[in-house]
C-alpha cells in the first residue's frame, strides 16, 4: 500500500486522510491542533449559582462533542468558545472516560451561602 513507507510508518498527511474517509465526524481544527501543536483543550465548569453551572472550551474556536456527566445522566454536548449553561446537584464531569488530553479548570463564581 502506497500509503505506508519506512517499514509501515505512516505520514502525517496519510493519517489525517485516514481519518477523514473513515470518521463519521471528522474534526479537522481538532486534529490540526493535536498533531501540530501542544495545545490541550481548555474546559472550563464554572459554578454560576445553587446548582448551576456554566461550561466552556476557552481556547478553540469550534465545537466537539464531550460527554458531561450530572446527577441525572450521562448526555453527549457540543462545547466549544460558547458557554452552555446546565443544572446539576452535583458537579459535572466533562469527558468522563477521558476521550481527550485535555486541562479542565473548575471556577466558582457563586457565593453560595448555607441557610442554616
Amino acid at each position: 500500500d502506497s500509503m505506508y513507507t519506512y517499514q509501515n510508518f505512516v505520514s502525517t498527511g496519510s493519517l489525517i486522510d485516514l481519518l477523514h474517509k473513515n470518521s463519521d465526524n471528522f474534526y479537522p481544527e481538532f486534529v490540526q491542533m493535536f498533531l501540530y501543536t501542544t495545545d490541550l483543550p481548555e474546559i472550563e465548569v464554572d459554578s454560576v449559582a445553587y446548582n448551576t453551572y456554566q461550561i466552556h472550551i476557552r481556547n478553540i474556536n469550534f465545537n466537539l462533542p464531550m460527554e458531561i456527566k450530572s446527577d441525572t445522566s450521562v448526555t453527549v454536548m457540543e462545547l466549544g468558545p460558547d458557554i452552555i449553561a446546565m443544572n446539576s446537584t452535583v458537579f459535572p464531569v466533562v469527558d468522563p472516560k477521558n476521550w481527550y488530553y485535555k486541562k479542565t479548570f473548575i471556577r466558582k463564581s457563586a457565593k453560595i451561602f448555607n441557610s442554616e
